[in-house]
């Protein structure tokens, strides 16, 4: 599902400076909107059941700076990006994103998921009470 979510908002973002008609802006605004919701929950589900219950914290945390970094990365750098390679043009840099994020989408596939155990799945549901 997360694979498709990216796909949404990568074609979403290619074909928005296509896009004469404002109205019509909402449909690829809204493929991102679903795969943004997608891109902050679902790399906590994928790893999850791989992580010692005990250390949920500390992982988590690191899980959030995978997120965060390339956030402040990018924030940091794409205006030298945007100016040397994409020409100062905004449509570019749209499409770049909706490039990035096919390849994102890409990469997904290449994640191995494991199936977690019932008394990993019951631990989940509960919380891990007792």
């Amino acid at each position: 599902m997360h694979i498709v979510c990216l796909l949404l908002a990568g074609i979403g973002f290619i074909a928005f400076p296509l896009i004469q008609d404002k109205y019509l802006l909402f449909l690829p605004v809204t493929g991102f909107g679903i795969a943004w919701a997608s891109m902050m929950g679902v790399p906590y589900l994928m790893v999850v059941h791989d992580i010692p219950k005990e250390r949920y914290g500390v992982y988590m945390g690191i899980i959030n700076m995978m997120i965060v970094i390339p956030m402040i990365l990018q924030t940091t750098t794409f205006g030298y990006v945007l100016a040397h390679f994409l020409d100062n043009d905004p449509r570019k840099a749209i499409s770049f994103a909706g490039v990035l994020l096919l390849i994102a989408s890409a990469a997904t596939w290449l994640i191995k998921a494991t199936k977690p155990t019932e008394e990993e799945l019951s631990q989940t549901v509960t919380g891990g009470a007792h």
